[in-house]
C-alpha cells in the first residue's frame, strides 16, 4: 500500500502567518473561520451542499462563523443558489481556483473535507492537517486512515448534515481542543510527507527487483 505523499513545509510555514493571510484574503482577524478545499462538483458528489446546510446550523451556534471554499468546479451556480436560498450570503466566501493553499488553510480555525464519495485519499485531507488544523469530515473512503477520530479531527456518518454542523460548532467553540487536534494532525501529517512516500515507492521497486533476481 503506498499512501499519497505531500511537503508539508509550506503549510507549516504559511500556519504562523495567520494574521496576513486574513488580511489577503479579506476575512476579518476575529472571525471563527472554516475552510473547505477541494473541485465543486456533483459527479463525483464532494459534499459542498451538505457542507453549506450545516454552515446554516453552524451559523446559530456561532453567529460570527465563516465559511471559505477554495476551488472552483460545475457545481458553483448550484451552491451560490444554495448560499441564496439559506441566507449566508455574508457568511460564505468563495475564492474560486487558487494556488493559494497553504496561506487559505492558514486562515482556518477549522478544515472541512465533506467529500461524499469514495475519495482514495483525499490529499485536502493531508493539507488540512500539515496546517495544524483539525479536520471534519464524512467517514467515506479513505479519511478514516488520514484522520484519526477524536485525535486529529472528527468523522461523522456520510450525509448526517447535523452531526457535520455540530462537529464544526464545537470546534469553533472550544479552541484548546482545536489547537490539541491541530498539533497533533500536524504530527500525523508528517507520516505522509512526499519523503517517506518516496522511500515507500523504492522499497517496493526494491523488493520487486529482488524477488526477480531469484
Amino acid at each position: 500500500l503506498l499512501y499519497n505523499g505531500i511537503d508539508p513545509q509550506p503549510f507549516r510555514a504559511a500556519s504562523t502567518r495567520g494574521d496576513s493571510a486574513r488580511d489577503r484574503f479579506g476575512l476579518p482577524a476575529t472571525a471563527p473561520v472554516v475552510v473547505a478545499v477541494g473541485r465543486l462538483t456533483l459527479t463525483p458528489d464532494k459534499g459542498h451542499r451538505e457542507l453549506l446546510r450545516a454552515m446554516a446550523s453552524v451559523r446559530r451556534r456561532v453567529p460570527g462563523a465563516l465559511l471559505v471554499i477554495a476551488g472552483d468546479g460545475p457545481a458553483r451556480p448550484i451552491c451560490e443558489r444554495l448560499v441564496e436560498d439559506l441566507d449566508l450570503s455574508t457568511a460564505v466566501r468563495f475564492l474560486g481556483h487558487t494556488d493559494q493553499i497553504p496561506e487559505v488553510l492558514a486562515a482556518a480555525d477549522v478544515a472541512v473535507v465533506p467529500s461524499m464519495c469514495e475519495d482514495a485519499f483525499p490529499y485536502a485531507a493531508l493539507e488540512g492537517a500539515a496546517a495544524g488544523r483539525p479536520v471534519v469530515g464524512f467517514r467515506v473512503g479513505g479519511l478514516p486512515e488520514s484522520v484519526r477520530h477524536g485525535g486529529t479531527g472528527l468523522l461523522l456518518e456520510r450525509g448526517d448534515v447535523n452531526a457535520l454542523a455540530d462537529a464544526v460548532a464545537t470546534l469553533l467553540e472550544h479552541p484548546q481542543r482545536r489547537a490539541s487536534m491541530g498539533a497533533e494532525a500536524r504530527r500525523v501529517a508528517e507520516a505522509f510527507s512526499i519523503e517517506r512516500h518516496v522511500q515507500r515507492l523504492l522499497s517496493i521497486y526494491h523488493e520487486l527487483a529482488s524477488a526477480e533476481d531469484a
